[in-house]
C-alpha cells in the first residue's frame, strides 16, 4: 500500500472514530437533557404537591376560625349540639323547643343530664367531705311539669289574696315560662340541705358560690344581676356550664348572658 493510501486509510479511520465519539457525546448529551426535564418535572409535581397541601390547611384554618367566631359571636339554640350543649342559653328571649336529654337518675326522683353527672357527683362527695350535707331538690322538667310549677306557685300567691295578673307578674320572678326554663335542658338544679335547717341551707349555698365553679357549676341568678338575667337572686339555683366557662365567669364575675354576650 503505498504512502497516500495509508494516509487516505488513516484519514478514514479518524473520520470514523471521530464519529463514533461524537455520537457517543449526542447520546450523552441527549440522556442529560432527559434527565433534567425529568428533574424539572419531578420539582414542578413536589411544589404542586406542597401547594395542594398548604391550600388544604388554609382553608382548613379558615373554617375553624369561622366556626370560633361564630360560637363566640353567639351560641345556636339547638342543645343537641355537641360543640355547645353546655353554654345553651334559655330564657324569655331564647326559648327552647321541647326537649329530653339522656337523664341520670338521682336521688328522690330527680334526675340530670346525663354529661354533667360526674361533676355533680364530684362536687358533692367533696361537699361531704366537708361535712355538708347537699340534696337536689329540683332539676329536670318536662315542659308538662314546668307548667305545672308555674301554675302552683301562682295560686299560692293567689291564695295569699293577690289578684291572677298580680300572682302571675310575682311568679314570674322566680319560675320561669314553660319553654324558657334552664330545668328543661337537664343541666339545672335547685340544691337544699338534706336537714333542711335553714343554716344548713345557707352553708351549701355558700360552699357552692365559692367552689362551684372548680367543677363546671355556676350560680346562674346572683343579686345584682337581675336586670340582665330577668330572674331574682336564687341562692339555690345552679347551672352546668362546664370547667373553661365556669372558671371565667367566676374570675370575671359574669353571668351567663354576659359571657356569651347576650346581656
Amino acid at each position: 500500500m503505498g504512502a497516500q493510501q495509508r494516509q487516505l486509510a488513516r484519514r478514514q479511520s479518524y473520520a470514523r472514530g471521530y464519529g463514533r465519539a461524537n455520537s457517543q457525546r449526542q447520546i450523552e448529551a441527549a440522556r442529560r437533557r432527559r434527565r433534567k426535564r425529568s428533574y424539572a418535572a419531578k420539582m414542578l409535581c413536589a411544589a404542586a404537591a406542597a401547594l395542594v397541601v398548604f391550600a388544604c390547611i388554609f382553608f382548613v384554618h379558615l373554617d375553624v376560625s369561622a366556626l370560633e367566631v361564630q360560637q363566640s359571636q353567639g351560641i345556636s339554640s339547638s342543645i343537641e349540639s355537641e360543640s355547645d350543649w353546655r353554654l345553651v342559653l334559655v330564657n324569655d328571649a331564647h326559648p327552647m323547643d321541647p326537649y329530653k336529654p339522656d337523664l341520670t337518675q338521682l336521688r328522690y326522683g330527680e334526675a340530670v343530664d346525663s354529661r354533667c353527672y360526674l361533676d355533680l357527683q364530684r362536687m358533692f362527695d367533696d361537699m361531704r367531705a366537708a361535712g355538708l350535707d347537699p340534696k337536689v331538690n329540683s332539676s329536670y322538667r318536662s315542659r308538662q311539669q314546668q307548667q305545672k310549677v308555674l301554675d302552683e306557685t301562682i295560686a299560692s300567691y293567689m291564695a295569699d289574696g293577690l289578684s291572677r295578673s298580680s300572682a302571675r307578674e310575682k311568679a314570674l320572678k322566680t319560675v320561669a315560662e314553660p319553654g324558657t326554663s334552664e330545668h328543661e335542658t337537664g343541666l339545672a338544679i335547685d340544691v337544699t340541705s338534706e336537714s333542711q335547717g335553714s343554716d344548713d341551707k345557707e352553708d351549701v349555698w355558700n360552699w357552692m358560690v365559692e367552689h362551684s365553679w372548680e367543677y363546671g357549676w355556676i350560680l346562674r341568678y346572683p343579686a345584682g344581676k337581675e336586670h340582665i338575667t330577668g330572674i331574682d337572686n336564687e341562692p339555690w339555683h345552679f347551672r352546668y356550664v362546664g370547667a373553661e366557662a365556669a372558671r371565667a365567669m367566676h374570675e370575671r364575675g359574669q353571668c351567663l348572658e354576659e359571657y356569651l354576650g347576650q346581656a
